[in-house]
């Protein structure tokens, strides 16, 4: 909520060192909120149809894993703003 320290925060890594994080959900899973763990590794698992809402993520690592349907749709929370991306986005196997 907007009273809590870090309104729109999901999950937050503190930054002192790389920790493997598993973030699993199915078609009935909802996220909305932004997941920072600036220096550890995320891996996002699931099936297809999950709801995200308006989902934004950073992190060292991010792996995509299974049949994610994700789409995430800010246009509300950002109010018109452009979200900028990486400039280059590696797939590594």
């Amino acid at each position: 909520g907007s009273t809590e320290p870090y309104p729109g925060m999901l999950f937050w890594g503190d930054g002192s060192g790389s920790v493997a994080h598993k973030i699993s959900g199915d078609s009935s899973s909802g996220f909305q909120g932004s997941m920072y763990f600036p220096s550890d590794n995320v891996a996002f698992t699931g099936n297809s149809g999950m709801d995200v809402g308006c989902m934004r993520m950073a992190a060292d690592t991010i792996q995509f894993l299974g049949n994610a349907n994700l789409q995430s749709n800010c246009q509300t929370e950002l109010a018109g703003s452009a979200f900028q991306a990486a400039g280059a986005v590696v797939i590594v196997e």
